[in-house]
């Protein structure tokens, strides 16, 4: 019983439309979803995962632990969003 809670989490993730940050390196400082009127929502932190959501309809912004600050992807109530960080927050310029 006790392993069916993972499965129910990750089906009402799903389903309600949540924003998922994957951050697998641990280079994310915090992360939020922030609208075009500076509404912001923080992304919950487990670990190496930023989970919410979004009641706004914006981007996620990701404030990297080196000080770099970035705005990734689009995010609406009801669609979920999944992304992997990758070299998001890298000191390298693109």
């Amino acid at each position: 019983m006790a392993g069916a809670f993972p499965v129910v989490a990750a089906a009402t993730l799903a389903f309600t439309g949540s924003v998922v940050l994957l951050d697998p390196s641990r280079k994310v400082n915090s992360a939020q979803l922030i609208d075009g009127w500076g509404h912001k929502q923080p992304l919950l932190n487990l670990a190496y995962v930023r989970v919410g959501v979004p009641r706004i309809e914006g981007a996620v912004q990701i404030s990297c632990k080196n000080g770099k600050v970035v705005e990734r992807g689009y995010v609406t109530p009801g669609a979920p969003t999944w992304q992997k960080l990758g070299d998001t927050c890298s000191t390298s310029r693109s």
